[in-house]
């Protein structure tokens, strides 16, 4: 057991079983291991994932209803992972419209740091990949970095643009990048870190 974490954003219930069939078929050709068990609450947005996992061979588990300790490992997970979150996005100054990317980069950041409910406190990337994690690949979520890009056959556009960071993918690997000045998320993946910008205040000012 590695102590995996992954975050999905479900604007709406139904769309859970979805959400799963994708995290279900990463994680399984990415780390080249099969999900045996499924272990979920009661609620309706699981209803369609049963067929899915008689699909696939998966055993799906319901935890006891208002009982929190039947699915105490998912429970102190998502404790963590909050926790984090709010330190994140506090120490960040962007505002709480970011909660849903800072929330996705907590479980990023979790799943490269050592934690003591593995042995030897080795990191669920370590267990599962066998190597440890590069760490250069973890920025402060909303620090302050310049995105290059490609002006294409203008040769007079703007090659770079200011940004924040809101994120990183466990699949793509390519920093997700707020533009506050087109109030505007993408993903870049040539940027350099702006050391003397310490505050979305400060980037607006450029």
């Amino acid at each position: 057991m590695s102590n995996y974490c992954r975050v999905f954003l479900a604007p709406t219930k139904d769309t859970s079983a979805k959400k799963f069939e994708h995290f279900m078929t990463f994680f399984e050709r990415r780390f080249n291991c099969r999900i045996h068990v499924l272990r979920t609450d009661g609620g309706g947005e699981y209803a369609n994932v049963d067929l899915f996992c008689k699909s696939t061979g998966a055993a799906r588990q319901i935890s006891e209803a208002r009982n929190q300790a039947s699915n105490g490992k998912a429970e102190r997970m998502h404790r963590t992972v909050l926790n984090m979150a709010r330190s994140m996005i506090f120490a960040s100054r962007l505002p709480v419209s970011f909660w849903g990317d800072v929330v996705k980069y907590a479980a990023y950041v979790l799943n490269r740091s050592p934690t003591s409910a593995n042995a030897k406190r080795t990191s669920p990337m370590e267990i599962l990949t066998k190597h440890a994690p590069d760490l250069r690949e973890i920025v402060a979520f909303g620090s302050i970095y310049t995105i290059y890009r490609d002006p294409g056959k203008n040769s007079l556009a703007r090659r770079a643009q200011v940004g924040v960071i809101i994120g990183r993918s466990d699949e793509t690997k390519i920093l997700r990048v707020f533009i506050q000045k087109e109030s505007k998320a993408t993903v870049a993946q040539h940027v350099r870190n702006i050391e003397t910008l310490t505050s979305m205040e400060q980037n607006s000012q450029i």
